[in-house]
């Protein structure tokens, strides 16, 4: 029978008489197994350079249970006259289940053969075939590339063949690439070729020049090069440009030149050639070697030389031509023509105003740089250009004075008038007569206000009083703003007087506080008294109940600002005392309280003198408040930075249903200044090396400025999400009245202002559950057909917006809504709606940004600006209000308000003022921009919108342009790759001593491998410090942000001998689950920290740490560590330990290793909670950092099809200003970026 057949059998007993018995009854039986037939029509399915698939049938005859099959494969011969390869099998055991199997790490462009046999107790028959892989981009490049001079224009470059065993094929071409590092020579050539040698008739002599050559096959082309740098020979140099004589007399002229263009060779020496009329066939020559210009002559580039002994009023001819080393000379300039007598001189090389006083300044100037003889004179003519009196203007003449002593640069100008901008000019003579002249604008200081009228008081109920204020008449400065004090007592106020709110005069025990601010216009519109004590906010100031029977002088104080400086004026009235009595107290009310008065104030001023002396507190003691010490007096007033209302301090839910009254904090009264674009980045970098952002923001008024009545009603406060973010009454947005309704007109929304806009946005809160058809009818009404959606439906676990639209169509109220489509991007969200009333239909788009978190700033400043891009693009002439919110609509609200209007400000004007935009936003809508962060951020992403060219390249974009990026770029001696760098370098903003108080603390010293690689405290993980201070909360580790990820890397130095217990404490408390380890454990300063024999436990103070297990995988070794925490349960940790990547390099080996050790981790990180990855090397810095990046890099890749090296490494400085600060290693995200993308069989594919 067949092997393996089954066969049933029947049994009887015959005798030799041939008799026989029954029949047994039947079993079956199973023949025994034996090997199987041969596999059925093996093919290949799938040929790569390094890989390649194979699929087959079971064989016909199987012969038993089919347990494998076995593949056995090796390399026959390689299609090149290499060495013999060798030839080593490779087997492979496939499941029965499977009937493919793919050939790895196969050999390129080789001869193979692969047999394949089925197994059941015995081997079967092989099936044996061969296969050629195909060709490989070659891995190395041309041998013995060299340059030869054939003659003095031309140049051959030659080489030789790419070594046989990186040849990955038949090297069929070669791809040449010339450039040079010299700025005159900016063509960047290239060209294909069969051969073996380039030839160049076009280089420019003595000119450095980089040839790289790349081999090609069939494959594509090397990504490695032969690179050779040679420089041509020198030649006689072109004529000098641009001559010219700077200075004249009756016997010399100065001349000078720009130097030959491009060289040619090393400068030797010039000479001069001139003549006369006379003289045209027997010129003069001089030949000279010194011709370096004398300072002020010119710029540093030109050459200079003067010619003495001249003829006087003579017309001369000069010429000029150079020598260089080792050469003839080469041709003469362009003929100049000069008499020699002097002439006018140029103006004064600068003109500038000093020791500014109200009636005076002082006005000195700069020599001319060219005299064009001897100076005899120089004048001074001024007139008035602005006064804000009308009288002087009309009046005033213009002045000129001679100044015959021309040593003397200076002129005082006296008997001017304050507040005023004279126009200054000044001019040189010589014998020829006066020449140009230099002007300037310059303004004298503004006087300080003179107030000649107290307020005048009208009436006095209860605990107010009733005064009357007139606008001053002052022509010495203008007048910018009116507050109304009020001092408590009868005397005087002893020192200066600036505008205070009354919560900050208590805090700083003044006498008196401000309770009302004005402008200049809403004074003179006033038509009713004001009533001090009425217990509102008037202008951003409190204006408290006044005190039962206590004495008070009201003050009009008058601000003046001028020039970058503020001044003020002030007058109080008569004492007054108010009480319940419902009028004036009488006399002799008034003299027993100003008696007691007088005892309390003699007590008052000894106790404060003591005080002070005691505390050596100085009170503001100048006259004259210049913006400087108004920045500090704000810094004295309040800390803003530490009182500013975030979402998660100041937001008070509505459920208990009620609101509340803010206090309004003033504006600081800095004068916005705009920032032109081209300025802006410098601006930040400034502002953030000097702190002085904090100081801007504060500048805006802070909490409530206006009435917010209606929002109030009982019946609205349901309406509301936080009891502390509501709308102004005066720019509430205000919805028809619902019949039979009442206060349906209310939604928790404001106007706010755009650029150049009063109604640009509409700012609002995340809708609740019982305001979802309010928001549907707003936008309705309102025409708005943008939403712009800055919050999640949820964020750490509490709701911040109700759900406002469906997945396919719902009806809210009367209006019905109907999903059409919706664009996922990785940002944000795009989802459009028709929006339906009866027979009327509207489209409305909603832009969902996903990735703003709570209570903080997005990961990538520049990440909006593709956000924003949809919203210009939807509708761009539509001029209906774009709706924008988050949960409370004022803090993520405020800041994509606030640059998408800066932006438009950039556009139309060139400029950005955040300042004055701030300040007007937050009229119509309670602290828009919430936090200081946010404010700054605002700053970042305008200056990465506006400052920063983008450096995103697509995949297909990357792949054509890669090889250009390590070229000259066009116009400039650097690479594309070093001029990324130097804008890094200005991108990337400075730590200072303050950033690393923990790493500078004595105590610490000792943690650190390097003092110029530190940790900073923003980034840095804190321990958990002993009570007695031994250990402190440092350790020398900085969190990374990852790509989409805050957080996503801890970068830490291997551990010093003393930093062991430290290094598991962090991790253990971090959480982390996978340990990057980069680099060998060097010396005894890297100690072994895990436990080396496995299922052993080692103890580092708090933290135990088992060895479950490690396995060796050449290029790295995977460690499986258990950790747990003193009464915890283990978690399992797996370290990847590179200990292939030598230190001292500053990249690895190869983009493989990189690749390999990424793609362990990534698999590793499916299987975890943990997003947090440790990273480390021996200085926490070099290899770290490219890790980091090199994982960044390739998840962009994979996420968003695109590379942003520039902004990866931007990112990661964040941290470590030390990452990536060597060029190899910024190209080694770029070659890696190309490696990840050739691990796909085609760039189509990956994309």
């Amino acid at each position: 029978t067949r092997p393996f057949t089954r066969v049933t059998v029947r049994l009887r007993l015959d005798t030799p008489d041939g008799a026989s018995s029954q029949w047994t009854g039947p079993w079956t039986v199973t023949s025994a197994e034996d090997a199987p037939s041969e596999v059925q029509q093996l093919q290949m399915t799938k040929s790569f350079a390094r890989q390649a698939s194979f699929a087959w049938l079971p064989p016909a005859n199987a012969n038993g249970v089919i347990r494998g099959y076995e593949v056995v494969y090796k390399p026959l011969r390689l299609f090149l006259p290499c060495s013999p390869i060798e030839q080593t099998e490779t087997r492979l055991i496939v499941p029965a289940s499977s009937q493919r199997v793919s050939l790895e790490k196969l050999h390129p462009y080789t001869l193979h053969r692969i047999s394949i046999h089925a197994i059941t107790i015995k081997p079967g028959p092989n099936v044996t075939t061969t296969f050629t892989t195909e060709q490989a981009v070659p891995e190395g490049a041309p041998t013995g590339l060299k340059h030869a001079t054939v003659t003095g224009l031309e140049n051959v470059v030659y080489w030789g063949h790419v070594p046989c065993d990186l040849a990955n094929g038949v090297v069929s071409r070669y791809y040449l690439e010339l450039d040079s590092a010299d700025p005159w020579e900016s063509e960047l050539r290239n060209q294909t070729t069969r051969d073996m040698r380039l030839g160049f008739g076009d280089l420019l002599p003595y000119t450095r020049y980089r040839a790289r050559v790349y081999a090609e096959n069939a494959a594509g082309r090397s990504r490695v090069a032969a690179e050779l740098n040679f420089t041509t020979l020198p030649t006689a140099p072109p004529a000098p440009s641009n001559l010219m004589a700077y200075q004249l007399s009756q016997t010399n002229v100065s001349l000078s030149w720009q130097p030959p263009y491009p060289p040619y060779g090393i400068l030797d020496r010039y000479q001069v050639k001139f003549w006369t009329s006379d003289t045209r066939l027997d010129p003069s020559l001089l030949d000279i070697d010194t011709f370096r210009c004398s300072r002020g002559n010119g710029d540093s580039n030109r050459h200079c030389f003067t010619v003495p002994n001249l003829l006087p009023v003579r017309l001369y001819h000069f010429s000029v031509r150079a020598f260089n080393k080792g050469t003839s000379h080469g041709p003469y300039s362009v003929e100049l023509e000069v008499e020699t007598r002097e002439m006018v001189p140029d103006a004064p090389a600068s003109v500038h105003g000093t020791d500014r006083a109200e009636d005076s300044l002082r006005i000195q100037w700069d020599e001319p740089l060219r005299k064009n003889g001897n100076l005899r004179s120089y004048r001074v003519n001024v007139s008035l250009a602005h006064s804000f009196s009308s009288s002087v203007s009309a009046t005033a003449r213009p002045r000129t004075v001679d100044l015959q002593d021309v040593t003397m640069r200076e002129y005082y100008l006296r008997d001017l008038y304050p507040g005023s901008t004279y126009r200054v000019c000044v001019q040189a003579s010589t014998s020829a007569g006066f020449g140009d002249a230099v002007c300037d604008s310059i303004t004298t200081r503004a006087a300080a206000p003179v107030v000649r009228t107290e307020p005048r008081v009208n009436g006095i109920v209860n605990n107010t009083v009733s005064v009357a204020l007139d606008p001053v008449d002052f022509a010495k400065g203008p007048i910018t703003a009116y507050y109304l004090l009020v001092v408590r007592g009868t005397h005087d106020v002893d020192g200066p007087v600036v505008p205070v709110n009354f919560s900050d005069a208590q805090k700083m025990q003044l006498a008196y506080y401000t309770a009302a601010m004005f402008t200049p216009d809403e004074v003179k519109q006033l038509t009713s008294d004001f009533v001090v004590g009425a217990g509102n906010v008037v202008g951003g100031f409190e204006n408290p109940p006044l005190s039962d029977a206590t004495p008070y002088r009201i003050g009009l104080l008058v601000a003046s600002s001028f020039s970058d400086e503020v001044r003020y004026g002030y007058r109080l009235s008569e004492p007054v005392v108010v009480g319940k009595t419902g009028g004036a107290a009488g006399i002799g009310a008034i003299l027993v309280a100003l008696l007691v008065l007088l005892v309390l104030v003699f007590v008052a001023t000894a106790l404060t003198y003591y005080y002070l002396k005691k505390r050596s507190g100085v009170i503001y003691r100048s006259n004259s408040q210049t913006k400087t010490s108004l920045k500090d007096r704000l810094s004295r007033l309040s800390k803003l930075d530490d009182n500013s209302l975030s979402e998660s301090r100041m937001t008070l839910n509505m459920d208990n249903g009620d609101c509340v009254n803010m206090t309004a904090v003033p504006n600081g009264g800095l004068p916005s200044k705009p920032v032109p674009v081209k300025e802006l980045q410098e601006h930040v970098i400034h502002a953030q090396a000097q702190d002085t952002l904090k100081d801007e923001y504060a500048t805006s008024p802070r909490g409530q400025l206006h009435p917010w009545d209606t929002a109030k009603k009982q019946e609205n406060k349901s309406k509301n999400r936080y009891g502390n973010i509501l709308p102004y009454d005066h720019s509430r947005v205000i919805l028809s009245k619902l019949p039979d309704v009442d206060h349906s007109d209310y939604i928790n929304a404001n106007y706010v202002p755009g650029y150049k806009c009063s109604r640009k946005y509409i700012a609002t809160q995340g809708p609740k559950s019982s305001t979802v058809s309010d928001f549907w009818r707003m936008i309705w009404e309102e025409g708005c057909c943008k939403v712009v959606m800055l919050t999640n439906l949820k964020e750490q676990e509490k709701t911040k917006c109700e759900k406002y639209w469906p997945d396919a169509s719902q009806k809210y109220g009367k209006y019905t809504l109907t999903l059409m489509k919706t664009d996922m991007q990785v940002d944000f969200i795009v989802r459009e709606f028709q929006l339906a009333l009866e027979d009327k239909c509207r489209t409305v788009v909603q832009f969902h940004f996903t990735t703003w978190p709570d209570h903080g700033v997005p990961l990538y400043p520049d990440a909006l600006l593709p956000f924003l891009r949809r919203i210009w693009d939807f509708e761009p002439r539509d001029d209906h209000p774009i709706v924008v919110h988050c949960s409370g609509g004022i803090g993520r609200t405020g800041t994509l308000i606030l640059v998408d209007s800066m932006l438009a400000q950039a556009e139309a004007e060139g400029e950005v003022n955040l300042v004055s935009q701030l300040h007007h936003m937050r009229q119509n809508r309670i602290n828009l921009v919430e936090s200081l962060e946010q404010y700054v951020f605002a700053y970042m992403a305008l200056v990465e919108i506006l400052c920063f060219k983008s450096h995103k390249l697509a995949v297909k974009d990357f792949v054509s342009s890669y090889h250009k990026l390590k070229s000259k770029a066009p116009g400039s001696k650097k690479s594309i790759l070093d001029l990324e760098m130097e804008e890094l370098a200005m991108a990337c903003l400075p730590l200072g001593d303050q950033d690393y108080k923990g790493a500078m603390d004595p105590r610490n010293g000792s943690k650190n491998r390097s003092p110029d690689i530190l940790a900073a405290d923003t980034r840095r993980p804190f321990l958990s410090p002993t009570a007695d201070g031994r250990q402190t909360d440092y350790i020398n580790a900085v969190y990374v942000d990852g790509f989409k990820r805050r957080k996503a890397y801890l970068v830490t130095q291997m551990p010093l001998p003393g930093t062991v217990d430290d290094f598991w404490q962090m991790v253990a408390a971090s959480g982390a689950k996978t340990l990057v380890t980069l680099g060998p454990l060097q010396d005894e300063t890297c100690p072994v920290f895990w436990p080396e024999v496995e299922g052993s436990i080692q103890e580092y103070q708090k933290v135990s740490v088992e060895l479950a297990g490690s396995q060796d995988l050449k290029s790295l070794i995977v460690r499986t560590l258990k950790v747990a925490e003193t009464g915890t349960t283990p978690r399992v940790l797996k370290q990847f330990h590179v200990n292939t990547w030598i230190q001292s390099r500053t990249v690895p080996s190869s983009c493989d290793l990189i690749l390999e050790v990424l793609q362990h981790v990534d698999r590793w990180q499916l299987h975890t909670d943990s997003k947090t990855v440790v990273v480390q090397c021996r200085d926490g810095c070099r290899a770290s950092g490219l890790f980091c990046a090199s994982a960044i890099v390739c998840e962009q890749l994979k996420l968003e099809q695109e590379l942003d090296v520039f902004r990866t490494v931007q990112t990661i400085r964040a941290s470590r200003p030390q990452f990536i600060v060597d060029s190899n290693q910024y190209a080694f995200c770029y070659d890696l970026a190309l490696a990840f993308l050739d691990t796909f069989d085609t760039y189509s594919n990956f994309q």
